[in-house]
């Protein structure tokens, strides 16, 4: 594992362009929370926990996009599905947790007066539970798969559209503005089992598969294609650094 340290660019190993807009984002939260919000609204300042969910949320965006990670996940599928936890099924919902009340408010009805058409597709419980179940399944189909990690923008643009689905799906079962809410009780539980199901076939996929899916954790010369935009320029990949199927990199 040391090897991947000496290797791979620096670029590669902690992404400092997703540390810069993530501390930006940090620093509009906080202003936003405390320096303006008297501008917007008379609410009560945000809680210590909130504070501390949402800086968590960030750690976890940027475990799941960026950090080591991102690189041994090209060499890992564990690794993989970690990132996936961390960007997906962690950061989002401390997201929405973590924001004001007042804020998710105001957006939510400035879209519902300004694009409503679009208000209703965002946050329409049918489409947040296909959406993001769709795009998760289509991501690991392996040609699909195999496709994006060749090429980095295109990646990086479905894990983006991917992420504000995990939004459009997080907001039923966390209902954070209750007043404007579709599904209540009854219907929130069977939309969380609903969630846990359609998410089904893709984990199975890779979980029973009885033979390796993905060219990019397979094949020397694919995955030295997908590494090659993380070794500095001039630099060979290292074959060691490859563990193939059966081995303790897969």
């Amino acid at each position: 594992m040391g090897e991947v340290f000496e290797v791979l660019s620096f670029r590669a190993l902690w992404t400092p362009e997703l540390i810069a807009v993530l501390l930006i984002i940090g620093a509009l939260y906080f202003l936003l929370t405390r320096r303006w919000r008297a501008r917007f609204t008379s609410a009560g300042k945000q809680t210590f926990k909130q504070d501390v969910m949402f800086v968590t949320g960030l750690v976890c965006l940027y475990l799941g996009w960026g950090s080591p990670l991102y690189s041994v996940g090209h060499m890992m599928v564990s690794i993989h599905m970690i990132q996936m936890v961390f960007a997906y099924f962690l950061a989002v919902p401390l997201f929405i947790l973590a924001l004001p009340k007042w804020l998710l408010a105001g957006v939510y009805n400035w879209l519902d007066k300004k694009v409503q058409p679009l208000r209703m597709l965002i946050f329409h419980p049918i489409i947040g539970l296909i959406f993001f179940n769709a795009l998760f399944s289509i991501y690991h189909i392996p040609v699909v798969f195999d496709f994006l990690m060749l090429r980095p923008g295109v990646h990086s643009v479905y894990e983006m559209v991917m992420f504000v689905a995990a939004i459009m799906m997080w907001w039923h079962m966390l209902a954070p503005l209750p007043s404007k809410q579709y599904l209540h009780d009854f219907r929130r539980i069977i939309y969380i089992f609903g969630n846990g199901i359609l998410i089904t076939p893709a984990c199975a996929l890779i979980i029973f598969s009885g033979t390796a899916l993905y060219d990019t954790y397979t094949d020397m010369s694919f995955w030295a294609q997908v590494m090659a935009y993380c070794i500095p320029g001039g630099a060979a990949v290292p074959a060691s650094m490859f563990g193939g199927p059966g081995s303790g990199w897969t």
